[in-house]
């Protein structure tokens, strides 16, 4: 209870400060990282504690039965004088402002750290230079594609031509596209319900999915009925680039 306080306070300290009401951008996400760690902290003592009240193994419920009936006040004092005990021979004192310095220093320090690259500018600005390399070595795709239109195309996945997507060498690099952009907002967004949100996305498009509404993937009439498109095998390098449509529509096609 008392780590949670001591928590809960620093969080309040940071967030309450008006301040902190007109922070430059790169002071505002090291703010929202230090009170994202302290969150952290905050929500794992408070199921370690949760998990004491739930009392799996019954230890909670045996020492309130010990504590009630004729002898309530003899094991209440007798309780009483093991702790002090404990505490005296632990030299145990109660919290301070040095307990609480010393508490938020261990949380803080024992934090990953959030870092940037130099082009990222304490989350100013995005750096995927490599993904762009990437992308330009997919087959497939406009060659000529400089570094600025590919930021503002980097989203707009529809565009791609399909015997592209169906690579494998497409598949990883929309995984490492993925991976950079949580980990950005993850940097730069801290406090922001991510996991939340992308699991609300998930639902969504599994419930568009199960409508068939993706006709790009999932086509219709005749194209289903002959199992979509025929495999291409121009520029086919590996077995591996092939994988990716499935074992079954490979067998169809051989």
């Amino acid at each position: 209870h008392e780590d949670l306080e001591v928590l809960e306070k620093a969080m309040y300290r940071e967030l309450g400060d008006p301040a902190t009401a007109h922070l430059k951008r790169v002071d505002e996400v090291a703010r929202d990282q230090v009170v994202a760690t302290l969150l952290d902290a905050h929500t794992q003592r408070a199921k370690r504690l949760a998990a004491v009240y739930e009392d799996g193994d019954g230890a909670r419920r045996e020492e309130i039965q010990a504590m009630s009936g004729s002898t309530v006040f003899s094991a209440f004092y007798d309780q009483l004088k093991l702790l002090r005990d404990y505490h005296r021979k632990h030299n145990i004192a109660p919290p301070s402002e040095v307990y609480e310095r010393e508490l938020l220093v261990d949380v803080l320090e024992g934090a990953n750290e959030q870092t940037f690259t130099g082009e990222e500018a304490e989350g100013r600005y995005l750096d995927m230079h490599a993904l762009h390399e990437a992308y330009i070595n997919l087959k497939g795709v406009d060659k000529e594609t400089d570094y600025a239109s590919y930021l503002k195309a980097a989203a707009q996945l529809a565009n791609v031509p399909k015997p592209t997507a169906l690579t494998s060498g497409y598949v990883r690099y929309v995984k490492s596209l993925r991976d950079y952009w949580e980990g950005f907002l993850t940097r730069t967004q801290p406090l922001l319900p991510l996991a939340d949100i992308l699991t609300k996305a998930t639902t969504a498009f599994d419930e568009r999915w199960a409508k068939g509404e993706f006709t790009r993937w999932q086509g219709g009439g005749a194209e289903m009925e002959n199992g979509g498109d025929p495999i291409s095998l121009e520029g086919v390098s590996s077995a591996a680039e092939l994988e990716v449509h499935g074992l079954e529509k490979l067998e169809a096609e051989l």
